[in-house]
């Protein structure tokens, strides 16, 4: 199926929408770990879903520009930020998009990249759009996780190793991180990773957001409403932890790499 007739919005965090604690923290994370890399000139994100990570890094950006494939996220962040000049919202398949070249600072692509189809082509556009030094900051789930899950539209997920060498081919320097470790400490968190294991094996836990609540309130524990914009002290920054890229990694949940332009 053609990535534009997939609905995104259904499998996307947005504002005003009821998320568990966990993941707010993550998305939290992101943005403000983005935010800690960020210096100046134009700032793109490629998949901006929401939109409500991208004020947290307005005061780092000359510009803000957020692109989403789906009409409806970019509908959510144009009423978000509709009073803001220095944000963009556009909707646009960021694979067909022509960058000028040297014309970015950094790119942010959170929860995105297993949704692409030429990987290859797709990071040398970047490197070519990028300014000397600039870079591209990764986040995705881990595929080496005891309990991965894949979204229903991807197409290929890469570990650790996968980022690195993928930042390699491209010729980017590579740092990778990781955080969120999800390692059993009891006896009933055995239990609830053995029976989402038994549901993702049979394929029985639920694909969009909407249907995934009810599931989410029995594993994941308190729930609260994700914010249409983040502020710098909406919840606690767990900042990843750097990683060896080569190095196996069943507990982490997330993964992170910084391409650097050489």
């Amino acid at each position: 199926m053609n990535k534009n007739m997939h609905h995104f919005s259904t499998i996307t965090e947005l504002p005003l929408k009821e998320i568990s604690e966990t993941q707010l923290k993550r998305s939290y994370q992101r943005y403000f770990f983005a935010r800690e890399h960020c210096n100046g000139g134009r700032v793109i994100e490629i998949g901006c879903g929401g939109g409500q990570g991208l004020n947290l890094i307005k005061d780092r950006a000359d510009e803000i520009i957020g692109y989403d494939i789906d009409s409806k996220n970019v509908g959510v962040c144009i009423e978000t930020y509709k009073n803001d000049d220095k944000i963009i919202i556009k909707c646009e398949n960021a694979e067909t998009i022509k960058f000028k070249p040297s014309s970015i600072q950094t790119v942010i692509l959170f929860e995105t990249i297993y949704y692409l189809n030429n990987h290859q082509k797709f990071f040398q556009n970047l490197f070519n759009a990028l300014k000397s030094g600039g870079k591209i900051i990764i986040c995705t789930a881990n595929n080496n996780w005891h309990s991965f899950n894949p979204s229903p539209f991807s197409t290929k997920y890469f570990d650790a190793k996968e980022l690195h060498e993928l930042g390699i081919d491209n010729s980017f320097d590579v740092e990778t991180y990781a955080s969120f470790r999800d390692i059993p400490r009891n006896l009933l968190d055995r239990l609830k990773n053995s029976i989402k294991r038994i549901a993702i094996r049979f394929d029985i836990i639920p694909k969009t957001m909407n249907t995934k609540l009810l599931f989410k309130k029995i594993f994941s524990g308190k729930m609260v409403i994700m914010p249409e914009k983040f502020e710098k002290n909406t919840i606690e920054y767990i900042p990843p932890e750097k990683t060896d890229p080569y190095r196996v990694d069943i507990y982490s949940t997330a993964i992170f790499a910084i391409f650097t332009k050489r």
